[in-house]
């Protein structure tokens, strides 16, 4: 049977014998933020994923991706890991670095050391002490936004109604 300790060893001890401790610090953080337990991909440490990751599910970067990812499901960014892409999904539990626009539908949050440059649109968005966040936020409801436009435009018009009314002395004006 192989072990790890197999082998000729590498002065400063074995990268590889030590990605697993963090791999598992960032799943336990993942458990407990209630991220979905079956991953249904993954890009691991080392690897490198350019283009667009569509899917149905969970899926899990450690690794280097640049592209989009879309799914109805969970993206969980390690601790390594390292995106240039457009993110679109349910839930984003990150403790990577993200440069790109973020679009959840439930629940974005943000883990130390977390980097994002970026956009975030989510109904709920938390950041722990120590992220970096660079870029801007937006928290809305899907359902809300194609109804906020309209109510706003309302108000601003009942408002110019009733300022006109004021700078006519009492007498209502019609506005044009």
């Amino acid at each position: 049977m192989w072990n790890r300790t197999d082998g000729p060893q590498k002065p400063g001890g074995d990268a590889f014998a030590q990605t697993p401790d963090t791999t598992d610090q960032d799943t336990n953080l993942f458990a407990n933020e209630g991220a979905d337990s079956q991953v249904m991909a993954s890009i691991a440490r080392g690897m490198e994923f350019k283009g667009c990751l569509r899917y149905s599910g969970t899926v899990r970067i450690d690794g280097k991706m640049e592209g989009e990812i879309i799914t109805d499901g969970t993206v969980l960014i390690g601790r390594g890991a390292v995106i240039f892409a457009q993110v679109q999904a349910r839930k984003v539990l990150c403790l990577g670095q993200i440069t790109g626009d973020i679009l959840a539908t439930e629940k974005v949050r943000f883990l130390s050391p977390a980097v994002l440059t970026g956009s975030v649109t989510a109904p709920v968005v938390a950041m722990e002490e120590g992220v970096l966040f660079s870029g801007t936020l937006e928290m809305k409801q899907a359902d809300q936004a194609a109804a906020k436009p309209t109510v706003v435009r309302e108000a601003a018009r009942d408002r110019d109604a009733l300022m006109l009314a004021h700078a006519g002395n009492g007498r209502a004006v019609a506005a044009s």
